[in-house]
């Protein structure tokens, strides 16, 4: 009956969907010479329902767009074949909602104090823009927006590049901010009023003031931003209190890290270098510090001084690390002088130097007993306990929240002891696989092949390292011939480690992916309570090397998973490149 009862009521709603003639999303097209449904983008909108795609034919469209509707989705042919220019602001999201706005260059051309898009309430996904020429700020957020603003170029404009105004919020992620403060001194990117984004991944670079400017609010989250030769200092915080993790700040005018009145931000795993003082503090800013590497700068710290830990790791640095960072460095700053103000964003020579600085860190942060310097990490906890902290970037901190539930509850606060511990790194034990040093017997952990989990060997000129690739529902190639359509990467940890929860079922699981495409994969493993899986790792096609991080709380490892103990779901829906695996426990007590 019940059954029966939910079909008649899901037939009368279709009837009164077909009653009222609710059309599914369409494609409304646009060119201003040619033949379409529109010649202007307005008029499109103005037309269109939530959920319809306008596509803009590449073109100059002399127009300001208003934003009205939830949900439209506008993508033009590429911000180099796309223009949208107005002496007004060239888009404005007006209501709350999603939507889309990709393949453009909006372009401010008038001269009244205007900024070039204004997102009021919305969640839109604005991406592959470029956004430039306006006399305020490249794009303005306020009144609880949130959206999500990535790999766009923000360059050229009289004001911040973003500003955040309000209790805004949303993802800033993969943007490169170059050039902007050019009516007085403005940052690349300023966070006030209560404003609390997520900023990652971006190239900011050259701004008038400082790269980043946070204050009077909490300042949301700060994490692996390459910051570079912004006139005053990199970040400066004031009345806030933000988390910095694993950002890369150099050769800025002032200070790499400026911290002012009201500063209290928590600061972990930066890499600051090549500045007049690397670390300023005001008498009344409090910080919470650890982990940083602060070195090369004219003056390292001033007005507070570095910690034990800080201390600690460059102390630690070996001269065979240390001589080629100061190397990259060097060469880098080289580079840097024969730009001639060009932006380093479009220097290829300058990015790779900046790369190899990054995997030099990552060397030197392992090396200090910090894990790895990975600024690409989503973490995952499975069962249903509270989570400590809402997003943490880095193996160390994710390691300290694990072990925090794993020994002491998941209310308790990380005490110093704790820390102590973990930070010797006598506490964890662990195996891996990396593809790059697989022997023919490797130790610990085993890449499982057969079934529907027969995988490839990458190693391209493309890839800087040898990866495996799953099947995407083809069958690949397999030892023992089979013709089972592969899907999954499946491991199987060594039971003399590992077995039927013992020593412990508290694991974490790391699984280094290439960022490609924007399909998703699941993480599946054999455990005590099937009813609480991961949610699925989606992409978001950047092309980085991410590190994905699953704590377990009730590993089992028993083999039940057709004789592994985890694996990678591909869902079909496009191939993952998988480059290492590492499972980490903790030790049992001796």
């Amino acid at each position: 009956m019940k059954i029966l009862k939910g079909v008649s009521i899901v037939l009368a709603l279709l009837a009164i969907v077909i009653a009222l003639g609710l059309a599914s999303p369409g494609v409304i097209t646009v060119d201003d010479d040619g033949p379409a449904d529109f010649s202007s983008i307005q008029a499109a909108i103005e037309a269109a329902q939530p959920g319809d795609t306008i596509q803009v034919a590449p073109g100059l469209y002399q127009e300001s767009l208003r934003i009205d509707k939830n949900d439209l989705n506008i993508v033009g042919a590429g911000s180099d074949q796309t223009v949208i220019e107005s002496e007004e602001t060239v888009v404005a999201f007006v209501v709350p909602g999603l939507g889309t706005l990709s393949g453009f260059t909006l372009r401010f051309k008038g001269s009244e104090p205007r900024s070039a898009v204004v997102v009021l309430f919305a969640s839109p996904t604005i991406s592959d823009n470029v956004i430039t020429g306006a006399t305020l700020s490249g794009v303005e957020l306020r009144d609880g927006a949130a959206p999500s603003l990535r790999d766009n170029l923000i360059e050229g404009n009289g004001g911040p590049g973003i500003l955040l105004d309000g209790y805004a919020g949303g993802e800033i992620v993969g943007n490169k901010i170059v050039g902007n403060g050019l009516a007085g001194e403005f940052a690349g990117i300023e966070v006030r009023e209560g404003s609390e984004p997520v900023i990652q991944r971006n190239i900011i670079e050259g701004n008038r003031a400082s790269g980043i400017f946070v204050h009077d609010g909490p300042g949301g989250e700060i994490q692996a931003n390459t910051i570079i030769t912004n006139g005053t200092s990199g970040i400066v915080i004031t009345n806030a209190f933000p988390e910095l993790s694993h950002n890369t700040v150099l050769w800025n005018g002032a200070a790499g890290l400026f911290l002012g009145e009201g500063a209290e931000p928590q600061v972990a795993g930066n890499f600051i270098a090549r500045h007049p003082v690397g670390v300023f503090a005001q008498e009344e800013a409090v910080a919470s510090f650890s982990y940083n590497l602060v070195l090369e700068n004219e003056t390292d710290y001033q007005g507070l001084q570095p910690t034990d830990d800080e201390r600690a790791l460059v102390a630690s640095i070996p001269e065979s690390k240390r001589a080629p960072l100061l190397g990259a460095l060097d060469s880098a700053e080289i580079k840097l002088a024969e730009l001639a103000g060009m932006p380093i964003a479009d220097s290829p020579e300058i990015l790779r130097e900046l790369q190899q600085i990054e995997l030099l860190l990552g060397e030197i942060f392992e090396d200090g007993a910090v894990a790895l310097w990975t600024p690409h990490v989503e973490i995952f906890f499975s069962g249903d306990q509270p989570l400590v902290v809402n997003l943490i970037e880095g193996l160390l901190q994710a390691a300290k929240v694990w072990y925090e539930r794993a020994m002491m509850g998941p209310d308790s606060t990380l005490t110093e002891e704790a820390n102590r511990k973990l930070t010797q790194a006598a506490t964890l034990t662990s195996t891996s696989i990396i593809f790059d040093e697989e022997t023919e017997e490797p130790q610990g952990i085993i890449l499982q092949q057969g079934g529907d989990h027969d995988t490839e060997t990458i190693a391209t000129d493309e890839l800087p390292r040898t990866a495996h690739r799953t099947g995407n529902g083809q069958a690949l190639p397999a030892g023992d011939g089979n013709q089972t359509p592969d899907r999954h990467m499946q491991f199987d940890v060594d039971d003399a480690l590992l077995f039927n929860a013992q020593p412990t079922s508290q694991v974490m699981i790391a699984v280094e992916f290439l960022d490609v495409g924007a399909d998703s994969f699941t993480f599946e493993y054999d455990a005590q309570d099937t009813d609480d899986p991961f949610p699925p790792v989606t992409k978001t096609n950047s092309g980085a090397w991410k590190w994905a991080l699953f704590v377990l709380d009730d590993a089992l490892f028993s083999n039940r998973m057709g004789g592994g103990d985890f694996r990678i779901d591909d869902l079909t829906d496009g191939s993952e490149i998988i480059s290492s695996v590492v499972v980490l426990w903790l030790k049992p007590e001796s």
